[in-house]
């Protein structure tokens, strides 16, 4: 977009969130005095690469962060991106990374990401490669393990009996983990310390409800601290 299309615009905003500017007036405006301009522009997918590094290093904290979602970043960009993040901050599944549910290579890289939000977008995958799902299960932010065991079909026993131990299913995935049909279903009593098998998980010919009323809240379950939505 001209200089002088952007200038007559009567309300600018549509065109810093979505249109491609002039490179001159891009350089510009990614060091406007107006952070909402600036923020404007960070979520901008025609943004040029100039644009994007300088904003990168922008004063703002939730425009650097606006910028560490960008799916026109490489992996190593990302992390190079200084930004906070709250791990208990509530999460919704990145539509760009969504889009790459189907495509193996992508969700290699991105769940190798620096990112814990792209790392819970890919966990939102329905099938997943092993090494991916793998790599996930092992995952130290535990919403990505979390949202593995409640979207992925792949998702491994033991880290699904993992989450069961603090998490007990939520109204948007209210059978899982423990109704995931990889959770296990015999052979419980080893994974408890308690002889009585009381907080044994469920298995065949143990009420599951019985059991979850006996089971003492962990540190992540939903009366407690409970992992972020997505």
């Amino acid at each position: 977009m001209p200089r002088e299309v952007f200038a007559a615009l009567p309300e600018p905003r549509p065109a810093l969130e979505r249109c491609r500017l002039a490179p001159d007036l891009e350089a510009e405006l990614v060091r406007d005095g107006d952070a909402e301009v600036r923020r404007a522009l960070a979520a901008n997918p025609s943004l040029g690469a100039h644009g994007v590094a300088v904003l990168a290093e922008d004063p703002q904290d939730d425009i650097r962060s606006a910028v560490a979602l960008r799916s026109d970043l490489t992996e190593e960009q990302r992390a190079a991106v200084r930004h906070d993040f709250d791990p208990t901050s509530m999460s919704h599944t990145l539509p760009w990374v969504e889009e790459l549910h189907g495509d193996a290579d992508a969700m290699r890289r991105l769940a190798a990401s620096s990112h814990p939000l792209v790392r819970r977008s890919v966990a939102r995958a329905r099938h997943l490669p092993p090494d991916v799902v793998a790599r996930l299960a092992r995952d130290e932010d535990r919403a990505v393990r979390l949202f593995l065991a409640e979207s992925c079909e792949d998702a491994p026993a033991d880290m699904l009996l993992e989450v069961w131990r603090w998490w007990d299913g939520s109204f948007s995935h209210p059978g899982r983990p423990r109704g995931h049909p990889n959770f296990p279903r015999a052979g419980l009593l080893r994974y408890t310390a308690d002889p009585s098998g009381a907080n044994a998980p469920p298995g065949p010919g143990r009420s599951g409800v019985d059991i979850g009323r006996r089971r003492t809240p962990g540190p992540g379950s939903r009366s407690r601290g409970a992992p972020p939505r997505g």
